[in-house]
């Protein structure tokens, strides 16, 4: 970042968590030290196998799956709005993919999100499972009633600003009013 000049830009892939799957991309530019810029695309890249974070456990696996609420929107429906990396900018320290599960009789597509001992599970129907002292399922539901409010905005609408004088780094979302602080590990 020092060896960047004042009004130059960077191109970036940025995840706030390492063993996230899906990356997007931000452009970056330097403001009085401090970088910042629209993310303007999803990517995925093929870590370089030494450089693999090591694998984190599927969160929940083998608990009991203890109702904690419901979504407006069942996972399917959720994977398929293009929301799933806005939702992660919003949810600072937690790691959300998608995965099967056993549901009714065959198998279903969930979204699952963990940090430390919390999980969740939303499931096909929009029933929220899991357990731990953050509330995931609830966090997910108020991130996409504010995306839904604000029509779902697109990936773009979100900024990254970085300050090396900082320990979290801010995403923001004009539309939603919001900013979050991912902290740096």
């Amino acid at each position: 970042m020092t060896a960047l000049a004042e009004g130059g830009s960077l191109v970036l892939p940025w995840n706030p968590h390492p063993a996230a799957h899906s990356t997007p991309i931000v452009v970056l530019t330097k403001v009085d030290g401090r970088l910042s810029g629209p993310f303007v695309r999803e990517a995925a890249f093929m870590r370089d196998r030494g450089q693999r974070a090591g694998e984190l456990p599927f969160p929940g696996l083998g608990r009991p799956p203890t109702p904690v609420g419901t979504l407006p929107v069942g996972s399917v429906d959720l994977i398929g709005s293009g929301m799933m990396t806005q939702l992660l900018l919003m949810m600072p320290g937690v790691r959300v993919g998608t995965g099967v599960r056993p549901f009714q009789g065959g198998h279903g597509r969930i979204v699952w999100m963990g940090v430390g001992e919390s999980w969740a599970y939303v499931w096909p129907d929009g029933s929220v499972t899991g357990e731990g002292e953050r509330a995931l399922g609830s966090e997910l539901a108020d991130a996409y009633r504010r995306l839904s409010d604000a029509g779902l905005p697109s990936l773009s609408a979100f900024s990254l600003e970085v300050d090396p004088d900082r320990d979290s780094y801010k995403v923001e979302c004009a539309l939603i009013g919001r900013r979050w602080n991912h902290p740096i590990d």
